[in-house]
């Protein structure tokens, strides 16, 4: 039976939340879902880990009644694209993986050749999903019997590989042309919407060219500047007669006087 744990985040991390993931820590979508495909393996073994010690199960039942509700995951993609920052995301992971934090992002940073910087955000982006996704896979009252089989569960499940299906489809859905990269079917993408942008103000160039009224003001304004232009030239021809002939008087005078 599939794991409904899974299940729940391979809902929540669609292409639109994998595609805010990749902006929000600053990487390409195929980098943002290598780290996802590194990152919540981890995670959920260790929860399963922690579930396992005495009260383990209980305190994380209790952490997820008190801080985290499903409603999160409606609204994965946003949360992904930045404003995990500054959110519960660290905390979560201090009590998950106590000192040995900065060891595991480093070890998950040699193995997927991943800037530990990035590790280390993708971490904190997706720690309070997986919490928000316990509460929703629980389908009830969220009781440390729950949590302990919902995180048994998904720790098989991941050690089967279901990660790396869940996220196959997450891309799959991403991934136009099914060449196993979504980068090339993002950007064109983008491609389409500048064209359709572009398409759209050249519509709109002819439209204003061919439109009867903007011919007509075009040619009246071309009516008035030629009326303003013989006018002007009238003017000049009659100012330069004035000048002449009060030039032909001036000399007229002095030879008069001589």
């Amino acid at each position: 039976m599939a794991d409904p744990l899974l299940d729940v985040l391979g809902g929540a991390l669609d292409g639109p939340a994998v595609r805010s993931l990749a902006r929000g820590v600053g990487v390409d979508v195929d980098v943002a879902r290598r780290a996802l495909d590194a990152t919540l393996p981890i995670l959920i073994e260790r929860l399963q880990r922690n579930a396992q010690q005495d009260d383990g199960a209980e305190a994380i039942a209790r952490a997820v009644r008190e801080d985290h509700d499903a409603e999160l995951l409606g609204r994965a993609a946003d949360f992904l694209g930045g404003r995990f920052r500054g959110g519960p995301g660290v905390a979560i992971l201090t009590h998950v993986f106590g000192d040995e934090l900065a060891g595991v992002t480093a070890e998950l940073s040699r193995r997927t050749g991943i800037p530990a910087s990035v590790v280390s955000l993708v971490l904190t982006a997706v720690a309070p999903l997986v919490l928000s996704a316990i509460t929703k896979a629980a389908v009830g009252a969220v009781t440390a019997a729950a949590v302990a089989g919902l995180l048994e569960l998904a720790a098989d499940q991941v050690r089967q590989g279901r990660v790396r299906e869940v996220l196959d489809g997450a891309t799959a859905r991403l991934d136009g042309d099914g060449d196993g990269s979504a980068v090339d079917d993002v950007g064109r993408g983008v491609a389409a919407v500048a064209t359709r942008t572009g398409r759209r103000v050249l519509s709109g160039a002819r439209t204003v060219a061919t439109d009867e009224r903007v011919r007509r003001v075009g040619r009246a304004s071309a009516r008035q500047g030629a009326r303003a232009a013989t006018v002007g030239a009238r003017e000049g021809t009659r100012l330069a007669r004035r000048a002449a002939l009060q030039a032909r008087d001036a000399v007229s005078g002095w030879l008069r006087r001589r």
